[in-house]
């Protein structure tokens, strides 16, 4: 799946906190965790700043978000950049 098809997490995943946790394979991580009846709330998808990840709500309702760095990219190529304080 690319960005381009990008859809919104639900209304209900909006005001909880989420985690994210690097993986060396997020493709293998995902369909582990898919076979292992993991409720998957967005399917592995790559995005313009170099991170392939999914999105996943375990028992307790808690939101983590698993990601993979797939290329180096620099910031300004994808629109990012230093941020004002």
């Amino acid at each position: 799946m690319m960005a381009e098809a990008w859809q919104p997490l639900p209304d209900s995943a909006r005001l909880r906190p989420s985690v994210l946790v690097r993986v060396e394979d997020v493709d293998a991580h995902y369909e582990h965790a898919r076979r292992s009846g993991v409720k998957i709330l967005r399917p592995p998808t790559d995005y313009p700043y170099s991170e392939r990840q999914y999105n996943a709500e375990d028992f307790a309702g808690h939101h983590w978000c698993f990601s993979q760095s797939v290329a180096g990219v620099y910031p300004g190529d994808w629109g990012g950049g230093p941020g004002q304080l």
